[in-house]
């Protein structure tokens, strides 16, 4: 049994590295070179060294490294190390004695012999506390260094009134003495509020001044510098260059080095997960060189994206272009504003430019000030990346520029410029409703035809929101099936067939003055899927399914379509142009003779009945049409339903206002009944307030249409502009 790949990004990677072998980024040689001069330095007198990053940019990592190289250093030689992180405590009392605890506490603890000197430390800290209260009227200091001198062991017995340079010589003598190097590592000095940074570099510049005592500090030298001079109402940038005598910058790391541990990263989350379709190197190193590398500027932010990709992906894998959802992703985590700019207008952008010219300069206006909105010195850059993911935005901003992606594959390659698509990226999971790959797979892999029928009835019952059934999406998904073996499209044609008119919704059509009539989308997909046969087995499956399929309103469809190949081979689907001589015409008349012999519930049931009793008339027998509908034509009810059947509805659009409009098929009618003679039941039925709306616009259809025929003119040409349609 194969193992599933795991994701090996683990998300809570933003822990600073401890190890120097896992350095990525070239900051262990540093690192070691700062440790070398912490030790070797011959007389340090209370050295503060510094080592200025921006947040994110690996600071901790650096001093884990530093850490780490100092504690592999021979007993002799290997200092004291104090960690201490003013962040943890909580105003200027606390920053203060808890530097001072930490220092004296490592004293005793570490090193038994140094008790003297952690009784020094301990009464310097207090002379120097009741001086600095007295000298700078700052009484705080007092509360937490005196607690310090009783949680010391012996200090308290300490009573003499020494002056401070005295016992600063004698701490200093005791600490030249101990043979030992004190090291205290402070980081995240740039979280905290500008007072407390301030009493942090006093307690630093006040308390530090020992031999053998080095202080190394990390933090954003801009940050800091603002939070001094907020708090001190002078230059903080100068006030630090009093107190850090050798600081440091982070070294710059290489942009190849971060590349090199994103796409590792990268690696691990996509390859975890099977792709519907290979990985696009070409679109990715357009999308990644030409926007997403300059999204990324410190090493946090190959973690955070990272992190959060982990988390997003492996749920939505397979049904998303793993190029288009990265790219998303880092526009999410470093510009949600933008982000957010798209998810909500996914009118705007998916899709094609508008072709109705009284739209063109509404979308142009909008399209303007969306790129006016993103941030300054990066608006060019974020708008070109936009673009490579929505080809629209680039089309309309640069004034009909033509996309070199070819738009009819962007469902296919489930990127989020397809209206189809386009839900998943932005709801971190299949949204209810959508038609995801895996449905589409497991039709594909069906084995029976009633397998795959079951499956497309059962999207049939869905009805989304905007009222369309899930069985639109999944057939127009399914067009994308092109690599399906010839046996598994022979069954899939077999179920669209028997099933067609069962499987969408006259609310399935609407949709616009683009939207695609029910008939033509399931014969497109039955088309495709066919070019899968070859010829031979094509006309053998066609000829079976005339004679046996219940289908009949898509066998209708699949005749004419053979017979138009004969017409007009440039109007007819691919699959019925290398049929047999003759083969149209014969299975016409096979499916002229089901017709014969179908009952009137089989076509009450079927959608497009205008073009079946229109077909029927010449593939079959006529008289057999009036006799089949008789039971409809005697009875005036029945006749209302009958002539609903035939309305068709469109839209009309007139200015900014667009409404619906009714059509009547009155010319395959009258093989139902005699027109002219309905013609005075039809005015009293018109008449009958029962009616709904698009019921009395069938009547009255009825009856224009009847002076059209007085005047010579044919009735199913014209176009009725009524003001009164509703």
């Amino acid at each position: 049994m194969t193992e599933t790949p795991k994701n090996s990004w683990e998300i809570g990677s933003d822990l600073p590295l401890v190890d120097p072998a896992e350095d990525a980024f070239g900051y262990a040689p540093f690192a070691s070179l700062l440790a070398k001069a912490i030790v070797d330095n011959r007389s340090p007198q209370g050295l503060v060294l510094a080592v200025h990053g921006k947040w994110g940019s690996g600071k901790s990592s650096l001093l884990n490294f530093i850490k780490h190289d100092l504690k592999r250093l021979p007993k002799d030689k290997r200092p004291v190390v104090i960690d201490f992180n003013p962040w943890w405590f909580e105003g200027r009392e606390q920053i203060s004695s808890q530097l001072l605890e930490q220092f004296s506490a490592q004293l005793p603890d570490r090193l038994k012999h140094l008790r003297t000197l952690a009784k020094l430390v301990g009464k310097y800290s207090k002379q120097i506390a009741d001086t600095a209260a007295d000298v700078s009227g700052y009484g705080w200091l007092k509360k937490p260094l005196a607690w310090l001198l009783g949680w010391i062991p012996g200090l308290k017995f300490l009573a003499e009134k020494t002056g401070i340079p005295s016992i600063k010589k004698k701490v200093a003598a005791t600490l030249k003495s101990s043979g030992k190097r004190f090291v205290f590592f402070v980081d995240d000095i740039d979280r905290l509020t500008p007072d407390e940074a301030r009493d942090f570099f006093r307690a630093i510049k006040a308390l530090a001044d020992f031999p053998e005592v080095v202080y190394v500090l990390f933090f954003d030298r801009d940050e800091v510098g603002r939070a001094l001079t907020t708090s001190l109402k002078m230059d903080g940038e100068a006030y630090l260059e009093k107190i850090v005598q050798a600081p440091f910058h982070l070294p710059a790391v290489d942009k190849g080095q971060l590349h090199q541990k994103l796409f590792k990263g990268l690696d691990s989350i996509i390859d975890s997960k099977p792709m519907p379709f290979p990985f696009d190197q070409d679109r990715w190193a357009e999308v990644f060189s030409d926007g997403l590398d300059r999204l990324i500027k410190k090493p946090r932010d190959i973690v955070r994206i990272l992190n959060t990709i982990s988390v997003a992906y492996p749920p939505l894998a397979g049904e998303v272009n793993p190029v288009d959802f990265i790219a998303l992703e880092f526009l999410r985590v470093f510009e949600p504003a933008v982000y957010g700019s798209i998810r909500d207008a996914k009118d705007f952008f998916c899709g094609l430019p508008t072709q109705l010219d009284h739209k063109r300069a509404a979308e142009k206006n909008y399209f303007d000030k969306w790129r006016d909105s993103l941030p300054d010195g990066s608006r060019e850059h974020l708008a070109e990346l936009v673009g490579l993911i929505f080809p629209k935005v680039s089309q309309v901003l640069d004034s009909g520029m033509v996309s070199s992606s070819d738009h009819s594959d962007w469902r296919k390659e489930l990127r989020p410029c397809s209206p189809d698509c386009f839900d998943p990226y932005f709801q971190f999971g299949v949204p209810p409703g959508h038609v995801s790959r895996a449905e589409i797979e497991r039709i594909a892999s069906e084995q029976t035809s009633d397998g795959m029928a079951s499956l497309l009835r059962e999207a049939a019952g869905v009805i989304l929101p905007d009222r369309h059934s899930k069985a639109r999406d999944l057939i127009d998904r399914l067009r994308d099936l092109d690599q399906l073996p010839a046996a598994q499209a022979s069954k899939l044609v077999e179920a669209l067939v028997a099933n067609a008119h069962q499987l969408l919704r006259k609310e399935d059509e609407s949709g616009g003055f683009f939207s695609m009539p029910n008939r033509w989308r399931i014969s497109g997909l039955i088309s495709k899927q066919l070019e899968r046969l070859p010829a031979h087995e094509r006309q053998a499956l066609l000829s079976r399914l005339a004679e046996i399929s219940p289908g009949l309103w898509s066998l209708v469809d699949l005749a004419d379509d053979a017979l138009q190949a004969k017409r007009d081979a440039s109007k007819a689907p691919r699959a019925f142009l290398d049929l047999e001589d003759g083969f149209a015409e014969a299975m016409a008349k096979a499916v002229g003779h089901r017709l014969d012999n179908a009952s009137l519930e089989e076509f009450m049931a079927m959608p497009d009945l205008d073009f079946i009793v229109h077909r029927w008339k010449q593939w079959g027998n006529p008289e057999r049409i009036r006799e089949v509908f008789k039971p409809m034509v005697d009875d005036d009810d029945k006749v209302v339903a009958l002539l609903d059947k035939f309305v068709r509805t469109g839209l009309r659009h007139s200015g900014r206002q667009t409404t619906e409009t009714y059509r009547l098929s009155l010319k395959p009618l009258a093989a139902i009944m005699d027109i002219q003679a309905m013609e005075p039941r039809i005015r009293a039925i018109q008449s009958r307030s029962d009616l709904t709306v698009r019921q009395r616009t069938a009547t009255k259809r009825f009856l224009q249409g009847l002076q059209a025929l007085a005047k010579g003119q044919d009735p199913d040409d014209l176009r009725f502009n009524d003001d009164d349609d509703t």
